[in-house]
């Protein structure tokens, strides 16, 4: 499984500037360069994004396989979630081990 990203909106809610050491900083005038800096470089950040692939594992271990991917979002945490699937030990192998 290979994820890639792409950003529908980024909005700037909230800065809070404690100190700046070449004058007075007006954190409305840098919210609003912010979320417009964003609203017209969203094609080009999500240019840049479409070249980075996350690759997620599809197996862990011998026995385990994962599917049902599920990526979301809410009150500021990503969540991902996946579906490990038991995958039994085939017959041959089954019979190795009690052969032994």
């Amino acid at each position: 499984m290979t994820l890639s990203l792409q950003l529908h909106k980024v909005n700037v809610d909230k800065i809070t500037a404690d100190m700046c050491t070449f004058g007075t900083i007006h954190t409305l005038t840098l919210k609003l360069a912010l979320n417009n800096g964003f609203r017209f470089g969203m094609g080009a950040i999500n240019k840049i994004l479409a070249n980075e692939k996350i690759n997620v594992p599809t197996k862990i271990g011998k026995y385990f396989e994962l599917s049902d991917l599920a990526v979301g979002y809410h009150d500021d945490y990503l969540s991902l979630g996946l579906t490990p699937t038991f995958i039994g030990p085939n017959a041959t192998e089954t019979a190795s081990v009690f052969l032994q």
